[in-house]
């Protein structure tokens, strides 16, 4: 949010203590494991509502293209769960876990429904939880970290075309370096019509070795937002273009 606000693109207006941040393309061993609402909270000291929603779980292909299953989707807190904070009350925190695309979310769990907040059921054994609360539509911020765009480039053209329909800031984070999205990311979300606003740049808060800062996750940035997208039947000719200017999408 910071790096779009330098570039003159504010991520949450003034006064707006509601913030939804969707990570798009979730797995159980980077996102479940890393999630901590509370530090994202201290950079965010206005807001009193936070949301996250975790959206994927769906796997990668291995390098015979066969698809390999995320191997915690059995065991994921599917659903949603909302709570105050243990030592401020007055600051609550929604967790969403989604298993399946932007497209299968927007259609159930993050679709805004005309009817009244959901009262939560009690659990003694539990802290308190508040009414299951309407999700925010569309979010403050979209993240999503290594999608390896040059793999999956036909399989995430609905959800970045949903992005840049509803103008969603967007942050896709680059993995190691070297990797081929520090050299054509940027080039494929031109080539699907995004409106680059934040061009690749190193992350300021990558993931490091404690004794060795050059061995780097998280290694980028690249930031997008709105755009003129591409009709979903040019898909496979803009690839056929990229190909032949020597870039490597599949």
């Amino acid at each position: 949010m910071e790096e779009f606000a330098v570039e003159g693109h504010l991520c949450l207006p003034e006064g707006d203590s509601h913030a939804a941040f969707w990570f798009i393309g979730a797995s159980s061993p980077c996102e479940l494991r890393l999630l901590q609402p509370q530090t994202l909270l201290t950079r965010l000291p206005k807001v009193r509502h936070l949301e996250v929603a975790l959206i994927g779980f769906l796997g990668e292909l291995t390098p015979e293209n066969e698809r390999e299953p995320d191997p915690k989707a059995d065991d994921l807190p599917l659903g949603c769960k909302s709570a105050p904070l243990p030592d401020d009350p007055d600051t609550r925190v929604t967790l969403r876990v989604i298993k399946g695309t932007l497209q299968d979310a927007v259609a159930t769990e993050l679709k805004v429904s005309d009817t009244p907040e959901e009262e939560a059921a009690e659990n003694p054994d539990e802290p308190p939880m508040l009414p299951t609360p309407q999700p925010k539509v569309p979010p403050t911020m979209a993240i999503i970290a290594h999608p390896q765009l040059h793999r999956y480039f036909s399989d995430f053209y609905p959800a970045i075309a949903w992005l840049v329909e509803n103008n969603v800031p967007t942050v896709i984070v680059g993995p190691s370096d070297p990797d081929p999205s520090w050299k054509q990311d940027e080039v494929l979300l031109k080539a699907f019509g995004c409106d680059v606003v934040l061009p690749k740049r190193l992350n300021p808060y990558p993931m490091c070795l404690p004794n060795n800062p050059k061995v780097r996750k998280c290694n980028h940035i690249i930031g997008f937002r709105g755009g003129k997208i591409i009709p979903k039947d040019k898909v496979t000719r803009t690839k056929i273009d990229l190909l032949a200017k020597d870039y490597n999408v599949r």
